[in-house]
This record gives structure tokens, sequence and C-alpha cells, in this order.
């Protein structure tokens, strides 16, 4: 005899998920990024060359003189660093004058600031006229060099003469010597007071 049958069965639904199935995200946006990464992107970078020192005004200074660096290419105050027996001096200013007919003539040229522009010689070499005002900072007395850093490079070191630092002038503010005399007592000079010898003979 086969097993009792109690009641028929209901057929198998799909209930409902309790929770929306997650959907799964496109991946277009990922492949976009995959294919961006393989293509060539140029950044521009800030050229990197020697800085040129042409001249230097004085070449002998004390700490404290403003010193005058002619050269090229020269770029802000910001961006510029001096550096005297490797003691770094304050620039006040940089300057460059006449040198708009330089910076078009490089730019139809397209020469960078670092680039020997032989098309632009006249106009970036004569007529434009860099320079940088600073400070000689406190340094030994003797020969040494001065250094110029900015966002192009560095310069090769410059020579220069340092002397000490003047004197300020300030008068000796110690007590004059008073020249007092000997204090001391002098001798009395007494003579003996004692009796005299009454021995016999």
């Amino acid at each position: 005899m086969g097993p009792r049958v109690w009641g028929r069965l209901a057929p198998l639904r799909s209930l409902p998920a309790p929770f929306p199935a997650p959907s799964v995200p496109s991946l277009r946006p990922l492949l976009l990024v995959l294919v961006a990464g393989c293509t060539t992107t140029t950044v521009p970078v800030t050229e990197r060359c020697d800085i040129d020192i042409v001249d230097v005004a004085p070449t002998t200074v004390a700490p404290g003189d403003t010193l005058v660096v002619t050269g090229r290419p020269f770029t802000t105050p910001f961006d510029t660093a001096a550096y005297i027996a490797g003691e770094r001096a304050a620039v006040s200013e940089v300057d460059r004058t006449d040198c708009e007919a330089c910076d078009l003539c490089r730019n139809q040229n397209s020469c960078t600031a670092c680039d020997d522009c032989d098309a632009c010689a006249t106009e970036c070499t004569v007529t434009c006229v860099e320079t940088i005002t600073l400070e000689v900072p406190p340094a030994s007395a003797g020969t040494t060099d001065l250094r110029v850093y900015n966002a192009h490079g560095e310069s090769r070191p410059a020579e220069l003469v340092v002397t000490a630092a003047p004197d300020s002038g300030t008068p000796d503010s110690g007590a004059p010597d008073s020249g007092a005399t000997d204090s001391g007592a002098t001798d009395s000079g007494s003579s003996d007071s004692g009796a005299p010898d009454t021995a016999a003979p």
C-alpha cells in the first residue's frame, strides 16, 4: 500500500524578494578611464637650465650693502633665492626692463626662456636687461661666491669679495680711569726712644 496523501500540494510560486536585487554597475566609466589612461597627455613643465650671471655690482661689499646682479633668465622675487657664502640674501626686487620685444620674439620662434634663440639675440641680450636687487647678509670676510636659484635652475658661482661689517661708531662706555693716588700711610720714621745703655765698663 502506498503512502497516504493528505491533500493536494499547491503549485510552487516565486515569492517576492525581501530586498530589491542589487543593480550591477555599468562598466562603461571604468572602460573610459582605462582608455584615457592609455592616451598621451602633455603636461607643461618649467624648463630647466643654467642661470647666466653677466655682472655683479659692486664686486666688493660689506654685510648690509645693496647688490645688483645682472643676468638671465630671471623670474620674480618670490621665486628667487640668492646665497652669499652660504648665507641667504634678502631679495628685494627682480626687474626685467625692455623685455617685451624679447618675449614676443621668443614666442613667435617657439623658444623657451632657456633656449639659445639666435633669432632673438638682439632683443634678448642687448635690449632686454634683467636684474636682481638684494641685500648682502652677514657673512665672513674674504673672497666668496654668489649663487642664484629660481624655477629655471641655478647659476654658476660668481666671485664676490666681502669685507668686515663697518664699525657702528658707538663710543666706549667704560668708566674712565679715576687716577686715584696711593692712599697708603707714609712711614712715620720715629727714632728709637729707648734709654741709653748704663752698663758699667
